[in-house]
């Protein structure tokens, strides 16, 4: 989210939940991970994430 002091002085909880939501349910995600991780448990950590299959034209 980008804006002047003005625009930012007006977000309040409500509006960034919804954009929040918004990006979950619409914009196109990329999950880069990178390191000595337990592949297992990433793909479990990432299940809990609410984030439907979407194809690229539903993307914003």
């Amino acid at each position: 989210m980008y804006g002047d002091a003005d625009t930012i002085a007006g977000l309040d909880a409500k509006s960034l939940l919804a954009d929040y939501q918004q990006l979950l349910s619409r914009d196109q995600i990329q999950i880069t991970i990178a390191g000595d991780v337990d592949e297992a448990a990433v793909v479990h950590a990432l299940s809990q994430w609410p984030l439907d299959d979407r194809t690229e034209s539903q993307c914003r």
